[in-house]
């Protein structure tokens, strides 16, 4: 009893950091759309009070929240009591610090005017927001997921079937046409493929950031061949579809970007030490 308690415990925690990574992923795939958009509603609402409002926040964070947030992880015992080389000036410091920080206030102002909307409907901003987070990241999250689950026999092939399926599914249900889909699903089918190389074996934690190079090389291949066939049928006035328009070309190219970043930044899965049983 006991040997069955610690698998099942062993798996039900395997299981959780796997859909906590695949969870982190997606949420970056969707951000670089997310700020894009919620930049170009800050920019349209620029003011002089703004900035102020922006510089003085950002002052309070470097000189009195962030001195602050240091102490506490010093207490907990996750600062570093070393110094790496020589330390830089204080003003130098001071002026990264301020610029990190008016950086976040920034985005943090521009995603909350993204999500408030236009104002004639509250909830209109909020539900955008999660669409297009949900939308992004639905993707990400079942391929990240069956990358996880490859070397897992009893999960790898229902896991990588529905991640193979997603694009077609999010097409479906968020009704993005025959066109939309396929160049979502032809990429990332490609994509989910040639990650498989990367899982390792059994009992060993996938470590996602390999997976990065894959895709970038993967992602910039499909964008290339899209945009020239794209300019070849353009100029040569050829009666054929194309991919893209310009603005869901660079729409792609911002999703692909916020996948790489996820998977470049995701946390290292808890070693179990102990091979998965088939």
């Amino acid at each position: 009893m006991s040997r069955m308690t610690d698998a099942i415990a062993e798996a039900l925690s395997d299981g959780s950091s796997a859909v906590t990574a695949a969870i982190a992923v997606a949420i970056s795939s969707a951000a670089p759309e997310f700020i894009w958009q919620g930049l170009r509603d800050l920019f349209g609402h620029l003011s002089w009070s703004n900035l102020v409002s922006t510089i003085l926040i950002a002052v309070i964070l470097v000189f009195f929240v962030d001195p602050i947030l240091e102490r506490v992880r010093r207490w907990l015992g996750d600062g570093h009591t070393g110094e790496r080389g020589r330390p830089r000036h204080l003003l130098v410091t001071a002026a990264i610090s301020l610029l990190v920080a008016m950086t976040s206030v920034g985005l943090h102002d521009a995603m909350s005017i993204f999500a408030a909307g236009d104002g004639s409907d509250e909830g209109a901003g909020v539900s955008r927001a999660v669409t297009i987070t949900i939308s992004w990241g639905i993707v990400p999250f079942a391929v990240t997921l069956a990358w996880q689950s490859a070397s897992h026999r009893s999960w790898a092939i229902p896991i990588g079937i529905l991640a193979a399926a997603s694009s077609f599914l999010a097409g479906w249900y968020y009704d993005w046409g025959l066109n939309t889909t396929m160049t979502t699903a032809i990429p990332c089918l490609v994509i989910q493929w040639f990650g498989y190389r990367h899982t390792g074996k059994p009992g060993i934690p996938t470590h996602l950031p390999s997976y990065a190079p894959t895709l970038a090389v993967a992602a910039v291949a499909w964008l290339a061949f899209a945009g020239l066939v794209d300019a070849v049928v353009t100029l040569s006035n050829i009666p054929a579809p194309t991919f893209y328009d310009t603005p869901d070309y660079f729409i792609d190219a911002r999703f692909y970007l916020g996948w790489y970043l996820g998977l470049l930044l995701a946390r290292q899965a808890r070693p179990t030490g102990k091979p998965v049983a088939a």
